[in-house]
């Protein structure tokens, strides 16, 4: 009798190595698939994120083209308003007016220029926010190129 309850339990035992066993190679043929799966997500994840920086550029590009083109109609503006005024203008205006139109068309070909085959998030994000604030600056100029300082000079700053 003792020795059927022995082999029964060894065979119970046998029964439920071999079913564990068997498990976990299933489980182990998984986690062999999942880094495979794994690499798929994250090169569909890749290309999702280039294509969105490429649309996001596209559209920068766009708006700020406008930008460009309306200060190039502004400083039409006050050029043909320096003509206008003949040789009672200073050459500083004039020399000013020749830096404004230099800085706008520099702008223009650095983000005409901007490659984003080689380029990260955070390089766009930083391009970006230096391009912005040269904006700013290019249109306080602009607003302000007929301000003088209290002796009649032209502001140093424009």
């Amino acid at each position: 009798m003792k020795n059927s309850i022995l082999v029964i339990t060894l065979n119970i035992l046998l029964a439920g190595l071999l079913f564990t066993s068997c498990d976990n190679r299933d489980n182990q043929r998984e986690t062999v698939s999942d880094p495979q799966e794994d690499v798929t997500d994250a090169r569909e994840d890749l290309n999702q994120a280039e294509q969105d920086l490429e649309t996001e550029v596209q559209e920068f590009r766009a708006e700020t083209q406008q930008e460009i083109n309306e200060n190039e109609q502004r400083i039409a503006d006050l050029r043909a308003e320096i003509d206008a005024q003949g040789e009672n203008v200073d050459e500083e205006r004039r020399e000013k007016i020749a830096e404004l139109e230099e800085k706008n068309e520099e702008l223009e070909n650095n983000l005409n220029n901007y490659d984003t085959n080689n380029t990260t998030r955070e390089g766009w994000n930083e391009f970006k926010a230096e391009f912005n604030e040269e904006m700013d600056e290019l249109g306080d100029e602009i607003a302000n190129f007929f301000d003088t300082d209290n002796d009649g000079n032209l502001n140093s700053n424009n």
